[in-house]
């Protein structure tokens, strides 16, 4: 995934097989490369879930996952390894993303 597709996403409503559950509010990046790794979803109760990239299909303004169950609810781990989470469409670039952790 190119880091244009990735800000796109942001702001992005999150659906579970049509039925909405939140929406995207970062991108979660390898820090290392500025790769895009996952996705930040904040769910409508406010708490946050880390979502694999390959787990979600962007289409238009909306992320489609086929199950709940692909939203993980801790990722403190990619962070602790260098992944960066960016909030800003500016941010969400290699060169910008480094040192922009925010979680």
């Amino acid at each position: 995934m190119s880091s244009t597709t990735a800000s796109r996403s942001l702001g992005c409503v999150v659906r579970v097989e049509g039925a909405p559950v939140g929406h995207v509010t970062g991108i979660v990046l390898d820090g290392p490369h500025g790769e895009p790794i996952g996705l930040e979803v904040t769910s409508f109760t406010g708490a946050q879930h880390f979502l694999p990239w390959v787990a979600g299909i962007p289409r238009e303004g909306v992320v489609e996952l086929a199950s709940p169950f692909l939203l993980v609810d801790a990722y403190a781990a990619y962070i602790a390894r260098g992944a960066v989470v960016v909030r800003d469409v500016g941010d969400v670039s290699p060169s910008a993303a480094a040192g922009k952790s925010t979680a």
